[in-house]
């Protein structure tokens, strides 16, 4: 986050790291081959003298280019998660630029959980449930965070059981009894 404030824990989540590193060669070869279809179209159009219509030229382009933004927001997304000697801090890439802090004054329980996001949070990203939040990018463990008014956030983790640790100790030397 900076330099001037003491980590406690921090972990940075991306989807399926081992398909991330492949999904370049997926983008770079999947605009090659849309260069080529268009090349290959207007080449053809003009050795038959029938050229295809803008709008199936237009399409593909919008095809081409959409799948590549899928692809490229699949291998840029990140949950980034900080205990720092101040607070909680959480930053969701490219959905938040900046790092959101996370209030832990009304926190009436901490503790890690293995949870079904698809049936309790309808799937990963970031998530709003009739009873409160979530922040996951990958797996079905977590830390869970029980508010005094019913509500509860859950921050996704590969490591929940150190998460809960640091966001106890924390809450155990920061807030006032």
């Amino acid at each position: 986050m900076t330099e001037d404030r003491e980590v406690l824990f921090r972990e940075v989540q991306r989807p399926c790291d081992w398909w991330s590193r492949r999904a370049w060669r997926v983008v770079v070869a999947g605009a090659i081959a849309l260069g080529f279809v268009l090349v290959t179209l207007a080449a053809l159009s003009a050795l038959t003298g029938r050229f295809l219509p803008p709008q199936d030229i237009l399409g593909w382009c919008i095809g081409g280019g959409v799948t590549v933004l899928v692809v490229l927001l699949a291998v840029t997304v990140e949950l980034t998660t900080e205990v720092c000697v101040d607070g909680l801090y959480l930053r969701f890439f490219p959905f938040h630029l900046s790092f959101r802090r996370i209030d832990l004054v009304q926190v009436t329980r901490c503790q890690a959980v293995t949870y079904w996001p698809i049936l309790q949070y309808g799937g990963w990203g970031i998530r709003w449930t009739w009873k409160g939040k979530a922040y996951n990018i990958s797996g079905h463990r977590g830390v869970r965070l029980d508010y005094a008014n019913g509500r509860h956030l859950l921050i996704g983790s590969q490591r929940p059981e150190e998460l809960a640790d640091a966001i106890r100790s924390l809450m155990e030397h920061t807030l006032p009894d």
